[in-house]
């Protein structure tokens, strides 16, 4: 299956903050390279799964991204994904539209339900059960729709209500910035991307587990009467490009010392390899559908793939999808 979307490569933030001049640069070289996004993560803490301490430094999503937002011009930008509890909707649509005025339009807005307990409890945050989490989701979605697009909006749910509010200035993006949704929830969040989202933010997982995933959004897409292939889909994932087995294979070590993983768990974590290796591993996930391959920061940056993967992969890529 060929993508109905042209391919679109970006950089997301990984599971370990990078300070800010630094993510300034690395976000600007990538805007220079031709990179068509970049996104920041929406959490208050580093994640432990991935080693972490929650002492590490983390910075807050929004305020990041208004600051990158000045210091690029093309780039397109988001968080990937906003967590719902985080902020009430209404304000988070005020934020959105204020930062897609600052971007010049330039802004795709992630949402997902949030899943890191702890953070929530840390600052005393109210943490439901997953069914309310995703019930949120639903009418925030609708909340901020409403705000981007009504000049005055009502809004009376279960989780949320507006009564005449305004959203002004509107978002510059009509009827409003792209819609994203996180999370493979088969019966609740697929549902939410069919009747909501512009696209679906995914990792990797093996080809038939992800093929299913996209056989039930087809399904939900048909229940609601939406196009499935209007919704795009993305792949969010740790790359390694080194120009032969030997760099790689040094590169993999460092990337397991960061991690603090064993080398073949490592090696699991990340697609890793030369310019073609990288290449037949991500192909598999273009014939699903996968149109937008983002790649996860690293501490300290890569450099090398950054420049690797647009120079040599992105192209393969493309050729491999029909869009040369």
């Amino acid at each position: 299956m060929t993508p109905p979307h042209p391919l679109r490569f970006g950089i997301q933030a990984g599971p370990v903050d990078i300070p800010y001049t630094a993510r300034r640069t690395y976000w600007q070289e990538a805007e220079h390279l031709g990179y068509d996004w970049a996104s920041v993560g929406d959490h208050f803490m580093p994640n432990p799964i991935f080693g972490a301490r929650d002492t590490d430094p983390w910075s807050e999503a929004w305020t990041t991204l208004a600051a990158l937002a000045e210091a690029t011009t093309r780039i397109r930008i988001g968080v990937l994904v906003t967590s719902v509890g985080f902020r009430h909707p209404a304000l988070l649509a005020k934020m959105a539209a204020t930062l897609d005025v600052i971007s010049g339009g330039r802004l795709e807005f992630g949402i997902g339900a949030g899943y890191l307990e702890a953070e929530y409890r840390m600052y005393g945050l109210p943490f439901p059960p997953a069914a309310v989490r995703l019930a949120q989701l639903d009418e925030a979605i609708r909340v901020c729709k409403r705000l981007w697009t009504q000049a005055h909006a009502d809004f009376a749910g279960k989780q949320f209500a507006l009564v005449d509010a305004v959203c002004e200035p509107k978002p510059v993006q009509r009827p409003h910035p792209p819609i994203w949704v996180g999370g493979g929830g088969e019966q609740k969040t697929l549902r939410i991307v069919a009747e909501h989202a512009d696209g679906w933010n995914a990792f990797p997982a093996p080809i038939e587990q992800l093929q299913h995933k996209l056989d039930v959004l087809r399904g939900h897409c048909d229940a609601v009467g939406r196009d499935y292939g209007a919704i795009r889909k993305q792949l969010v994932c740790t790359v390694i490009v080194r120009a032969d087995a030997a760099q790689v294979a040094v590169e993999l070590a460092r990337f397991a010392a960061e991690r603090r993983a064993p080398p073949d768990r490592a090696r699991q974590m990340a697609i890793a390899g030369t310019p073609a290796q990288v290449t037949a591993a991500l192909t598999p996930y273009i014939s699903l559908g996968f149109d937008m391959f983002l790649l996860m920061e690293r501490a300290p940056l890569d450099d090398e793939t950054l420049h690797l993967f647009m120079h040599e992969v992105a192209p393969r890529l493309r050729a491999a999808a029909g869009h040369v």
